[in-house]
């Protein structure tokens, strides 16, 4: 098992829905102070590869932040950390499954270990992975996570969401439905789950602080963000493989309206 060199490393752990502007969130506090935003570790196994462009433009086997990982971190055949939907619905807990989470914790401790040891800073990171699951497994690596729960308009979220065309192309017609299910059933589950966390947690609303100025910025972040208070400010490392990564490279994403019925039930739902 892959122990972590350093026992004061600090995890950043971004929870929300989809969309919720996580991304520009993680990026900001990256830029304010000095921590290293990971982007999406949960999706490590299948954006890690040498043709994946990073945030900084360079491939992966190209760029200084990821390349030491190669040498270290091996990727894993089954990426999902709930391989299969029946255990997903059941949470059946198989020899399989376990072995999987193992595979997943080793992993996620040893790309921490490969950062911490290249790279000259306090040992904090941002991982915007937003899935609870993934969570449970890296809370088994025994880094110190603090939950952010990252709360946006449910009708933005929804708007972005059902206008990327290939986003939830397999349901066809019931994209639609699956959708609006999705993100009330993701928004009861990540409360509950948030309201049960009993280690160092915050509530940030996206809505709230993108209206601030910079300066006003830093200021929120250190009131709500209990990890910050303690980190110097200035620019940190912002090297994303996976998330939005669009965003932050400006290439664009081909977009369409929402139809007049998607904007009604948007509207009937999240308004």
């Amino acid at each position: 098992m892959t122990e972590l060199k350093n026992s004061e490393l600090k995890v950043i752990y971004i929870l929300g829905q989809p969309h919720s502007g996580s991304t520009i969130f993680s990026t900001w506090m990256s830029s304010f102070f000095t921590v290293h935003y990971l982007g999406e570790l949960y999706f490590f196994n299948k954006d890690f590869n040498d043709d994946r462009p990073c945030s900084c433009e360079r491939k992966l086997c190209e760029c200084p932040i990821w390349k030491p990982i190669f040498k270290e971190v091996s990727k894993i055949a089954k990426a999902n950390i709930l391989n299969n939907r029946v255990q997903f619905m059941l949470n059946v807990q198989l020899n399989c499954h376990k072995k999987l989470q193992l595979e997943i914790k080793n992993q996620y401790g040893k790309i921490l270990n490969v950062l911490s040891s290249s790279q000259q800073h306090p040992g904090i990171f941002i991982d915007s992975s937003k899935s609870i699951d993934f969570l449970k497994v890296i809370l088994q690596t025994g880094v110190q996570i603090e939950l952010v729960y990252l709360r946006r308009n449910l009708r933005d979220v929804f708007r972005s969401l059902i206008i990327r065309p290939k986003k939830y192309s397999k349901f066809g017609r019931l994209k639609l439905l699956v959708v609006t299910l999705g993100l009330i059933w993701r928004d009861i589950r990540f409360h509950y789950f948030f309201k049960k966390w009993k280690g160092l947690k915050s509530e940030v609303d996206f809505d709230d602080l993108i209206a601030l100025s910079n300066d006003q910025k830093i200021q929120y972040l250190q009131d709500k963000i209990h990890t910050l208070k303690s980190v110097p400010r200035g620019i940190g490392i912002s090297h994303l493989f996976s998330g939005n990564r669009k965003v932050i490279t400006n290439r664009s994403f081909e977009n369409n309206n929402e139809t007049a019925w998607q904007k009604i039930i948007g509207d009937i739902f999240f308004k």
